[in-house]
This record gives structure tokens, sequence and C-alpha cells, in this order.
């Protein structure tokens, strides 16, 4: 597809004429991960990203109003516990992990 960016669906962009067929877990395929309008964090938020369910994934930080990833070469099981804390996890035991590694 060739958007502009002002359309309201896929139908109203140009199509490229050959789309490769590709499986989901291709790196040619194509993914998004859409927000509501508008959504704001606090500094200081976090969530998980890209895991397998709600309870993994990568740990992002909001700072300046913004998502961003966390990259600590220090982090450990006292920081995965943490924030299993603050997300609101009851789990005693947070398992540390770098990026969506299982």
């Amino acid at each position: 597809y060739d958007c502009a960016g002002d359309e309201l669906s896929l139908t109203e962009c140009t199509r490229q004429p050959l789309v490769l067929p590709c499986s989901p877990s291709s790196d040619a395929a194509a993914g998004v991960r859409c927000t509501e309008h508008g959504e704001q964090c606090t500094d200081g938020d976090i969530r998980l990203v890209n895991g397998q369910h709600e309870m993994e994934g990568a740990v992002e930080v909001c700072f300046n109003g913004a998502w961003g990833a966390l990259c600590d070469s220090n982090w450990g099981a006292h920081e995965a516990e943490v924030t299993c804390r603050q997300l609101g996890f009851t789990s005693e035991m947070g398992i540390p992990r770098r990026g969506n590694s299982p």
C-alpha cells in the first residue's frame, strides 16, 4: 500500500502492484500498535509491550510524556519484582528478561 496518511482505511490507499505473501512472524510482515488518540502518560508510568500475554514483555517507561524502552545493564530479579509490583501483579517474584526473550 502507498498511503498519504489522511485516508480512513487501507482501501483508500494506492495498492502496490505486488504484495508478497509472508507469515505474520516474518520480518517483512506489516505491523502496528495503535494507541488512543491523545494518549498521554505520566512520567514514571511503566508498561509491558510485545509479550505473549499481559504479564510479560519489554519494559517501557514514560518520560517527558512519551513512552520509551527501558535499557538497564544491571537489570535483575529485584528490579523485575518492583516492576511487577508497580504494575499491580501480586507475584512475589519477577523473572528478569532481556527484551522479549523467553
